[in-house]
């Protein structure tokens, strides 16, 4: 008895048309790029438009505050914002931080956070450590369970708490028997 698989040119095509490597290649990325749209939110008709700069430069500005660190890289500013307002967290960051700024102009403490208002807000809570979470672990999560990856290197938990090292010895050789300290 013969258990023999069909060559490729033996299976049948219901359409007629041949499955080439290149279609099947395009096909599958295709369908992957449509994945990560709709998973970071742009494939929906609910989405939210980019950031502008100044409120990109606001966010920023409150964040410095939130995280304590003075020093923030500009570069996944935008990118923390947009998944941050994707989250689905009760009070959305543009929000809180225009009530943040007020009409006296840019926070520089918390205690102007206080004294605006945006920290007695409802959901102020959970957008404040959303927003200090997110600059330092360097990903949003939403409700839903999912997670966004915006920045690795540029996360403040690598940039802050452990400092850069240099490895002088060779692949390898932390596995070899080690020298006698003197």
């Amino acid at each position: 008895m013969s258990t023999a698989r069909p060559q490729p040119s033996e299976t049948p095509d219901p359409t007629g048309r041949r499955l080439t490597r290149r279609t099947f290649v395009a096909t599958a990325a295709l369908g992957t790029v449509s994945l990560y749209l709709v998973g970071c939110g742009t494939g929906d008709s609910s989405s939210t438009a980019a950031p502008s700069s100044t409120q990109v430069a606001d966010f920023v500005t409150v964040s410095r505050i939130l995280t304590g660190v003075s020093d923030l890289p500009a570069a996944p500013a935008a990118a923390y914002l947009t998944a941050l307002e994707a989250a689905g967290l009760q009070l959305s960051p543009n929000a809180f931080v225009a009530t943040a700024f007020g009409t006296e102009g840019a926070p520089e403490s918390m205690s102007d956070l206080e004294r605006m208002g945006a920290t007695k807000m409802p959901g102020a809570d959970e957008c404040m450590r959303a927003i200090a979470g997110a600059w330092w672990s360097g990903t949003v999560s939403a409700k839903g369970g999912s997670t966004t990856v915006v920045a690795f290197s540029d996360a403040l938990v690598f940039t802050k708490v452990h400092e850069f090292t240099e490895c002088y010895g060779t692949t390898g050789s932390w596995g070899a028997p080690g020298e006698k300290a003197t």
